[in-house]
């Protein structure tokens, strides 16, 4: 194509062909913008916002925290974040040392996700449960994902329990370091 035959204006524009052998401009896009084609004609696009991590929050709690009971306690390991989008997921990621001491063959630890007051999920039995009266120890490390539907500051926590009463489990046993994650992935 002859440069005087362009119907070029700008730095940045695009020939297409229209129709046929027919030439056409398409103008530079905005910054940040992607070309897509809808129906055989090209345009400049936004692109969606789905799957963009758009902020991290990070706790720590590192104080040994002790019970017997078979009713939920808090850690002390909680985290706040505030959406920034209402329909934004939360990737919430957890790692608890944890120690269960001998006393009872039966016992495991239970854990205990809450946003705000509503249970988010329960993970419990297998953790440390051996089946034996020994103390064990170990890290309960995993990941889950929240759907808050809100923009308002929004705190997780985890409590802990015990299985069975008769022996005691431990969370951040000789003051080791739990931790939360937080991860706001854009709808």
């Amino acid at each position: 194509v002859d440069a005087a035959d362009t119907p070029l204006t700008t730095t940045g524009d695009i020939i297409y062909s229209s129709s046929g052998s027919t030439a056409a401009r398409l103008g530079i896009g905005s910054s940040a913008q992607v070309l897509t084609v809808a129906s055989g004609i090209p345009s400049w696009a936004t692109p969606a916002a789905g799957g963009k991590l758009l902020q991290l929050v990070s706790a720590t709690f590192a104080t040994q925290t002790t019970s017997s009971s078979t009713t939920y306690a808090d850690t002390g390991l909680t985290a706040t974040i505030t959406p920034t989008l209402i329909t934004s997921t939360i990737l919430v990621m957890i790692a608890l040392p944890i120690n269960k001491s001998a006393g009872n063959s039966q016992n495991g630890v239970y854990l205990n996700i809450l946003r705000g007051a509503t249970q988010i999920v329960e993970v419990g039995h297998v953790i440390l449960y051996t089946g034996t009266a020994l103390t064990n120890y170990g890290i309960a490390s995993f990941n889950f994902k929240d759907s808050p539907a809100t923009t308002s500051a929004t705190t997780y926590k985890v409590q802990f329990k015990n299985e069975a009463a008769a022996a005691q489990v431990e969370v951040a046993p000789g003051n080791k370091t739990c931790t939360m994650i937080l991860m706001e992935i854009g709808a």
